[in-house]
């Protein structure tokens, strides 16, 4: 699988982005890529597909970093209900 998190430092989503990929490396046996964003980001990919992507959900309000930002376990809910869903039947 390849992974990415990209996130807002300023914003203080470090630490929520290496929980996020601490428990991706526990599921999963691989390591996301982290990357430092632009601000207000947080978005992640897994095999070229957006799981999360917070300007998607929150709109320009989601650029300067209003809104929450997902649990670590929300988002792998979300990353094993694409998994599921690319799965062939």
């Amino acid at each position: 699988m390849n992974m990415r998190i990209t996130y807002c430092w300023p914003c203080g989503y470090g630490k929520l982005a290496r929980e996020l990929a601490d428990a991706v490396q526990q599921q999963h046996e691989h390591r996301p890529q982290l990357i430092v964003g632009f601000p207000g980001a947080f978005r992640v990919e897994a095999n070229g597909r957006v799981i999360y992507d917070k300007r998607r959900t929150r709109g320009w309000l989601g650029w300067l970093g209003f809104g929450r930002v997902p649990t670590a376990q929300e988002v792998l809910s979300l990353l094993e209900e694409q998994s599921a869903a690319e799965a062939p039947a």
